[in-house]
């Protein structure tokens, strides 16, 4: 079981079980079992708060009490394998940067602009890749909300 950190390639995995492509549903989960493995037996729930970090999605991945971060070499070594696969988590914060770009120099920023441009670039990614839980998608056919959505 992953952590979240990566769910674009968890999900070209299940897609594409889903669709009966089972041949490449295995190929896909042997890209990705790397990065699945070393989340699972070096990292923890802390895999996906490093990447996190590293993608500029947040500030601090510190975890809660009684946890301890990781170790930089296991954090560095969780980033290099995650970097192979390309995950929009390492993207992420360039995205963000891209949105912020936009506004006038002289701008500030609330809490609540960040929200939404993040809440912005959430919609978008999960409209544009398909990910599960956006409302209208393909991949669930219902608004989230309705009758017959989640």
């Amino acid at each position: 079981m992953t952590g979240g950190g990566y769910r674009d390639g968890i999900r070209e995995i299940v897609d594409a079980y889903r669709a009966g492509r089972r041949a490449q549903a295995c190929d896909l989960y042997q890209r990705w079992l790397p990065l699945i493995n070393y989340e699972n037996r070096q990292c923890g729930l802390l895999a996906c708060k490093a990447l996190m970090k590293e993608g500029g999605v947040i500030e601090c991945e510190a975890p809660r009490h009684p946890l301890s971060g990781l170790h930089p070499a296991t954090r560095a070594d969780l980033i290099e394998t995650a970097r192979r696969l390309d995950p929009l988590v390492l993207r992420w914060g360039s995205l963000n940067s891209r949105i912020c770009a936009t506004r006038t120099a002289e701008s500030r920023f609330t809490m609540l602009d960040n929200v939404c441009i993040n809440a912005y670039i959430a919609t978008y990614v999960m409209t544009h890749t398909g990910a599960p839980g956006a409302q209208g998608t393909p991949s669930t056919g219902a608004v989230r909300g309705s009758a017959s959505g989640t």
